[in-house]
């Protein structure tokens, strides 16, 4: 993978020393990978280092996991494992600023990007239907359909559909000429592509 990707020598695409604290993970030839497609990590790197960065200026938490055993020995003796050697029945245990960054991650990656795709598809409806109509659609859509508990999650459904929709929505509503075609052609070649990653 390092010399099609033309990573750095040091550059790793496995998550052995994460592989723990996650689910969503194949073992090959002795490493850990995952399982998922990586747009949506690619694309969470960046709200995820901005609450490091934030962190660590500020001296606040950062993200953390710890192990909850629940050997009675090992609880007493506070010599809890690493999340690679916790035991069945011990629990994992994410510290708040954890959460938080799941929580920044997923409103910046899955869940504005679907607003903005609701938002799209109000402006596309409004121009063929009536604004009631219009705007029924795009809540339902957005309300009463599985995009919503998508888009409260962090998962690549949503992304992929709320891509996959500005881009058509590009198509259909924007004209050639306010980014020249060669631009145009950039920008929703670029949201099928992130769509397809």
């Amino acid at each position: 993978v390092k010399q099609h990707f033309f990573l750095p020598p040091d550059a790793r695409v496995t998550i052995d020393d994460f592989h723990a604290t996650t689910g969503d993970k194949s073992r090959r030839e002795g490493h850990f990978y995952s399982d998922k497609a990586p747009g949506v990590s690619l694309l969470s790197t960046i709200p995820y280092a901005l609450l490091v960065v934030e962190r660590k200026l500020t001296g606040g938490e950062l993200p953390d996991v710890r192990v909850e055993t629940l050997d009675p020995a090992i609880a007493a003796a506070e010599a809890a494992p690493t999340p690679a050697d916790r035991e069945p029945g011990d629990v994992l245990i994410y510290n708040p600023a954890h959460r938080v960054a799941l929580w920044l991650c997923r409103m910046v990656v899955v869940s504005l990007p679907s607003v903005l795709a609701g938002l799209s598809m109000f402006v596309l409806l409004i121009r063929e239907t009536t604004r009631t109509i219009a705007l029924g659609t795009t809540l339902t859509w957005l309300l009463a359909t599985p995009a919503f508990g998508y888009a409260c999650g962090l998962y690549g459904h949503q992304l992929v559909a709320a891509l996959l929709f500005a881009a058509f929505a590009l198509v259909v509503l924007d004209s050639p000429a306010r980014w020249g075609v060669r631009g145009r052609g950039l920008v929703i070649g670029g949201l099928l592509g992130w769509a397809v990653l």
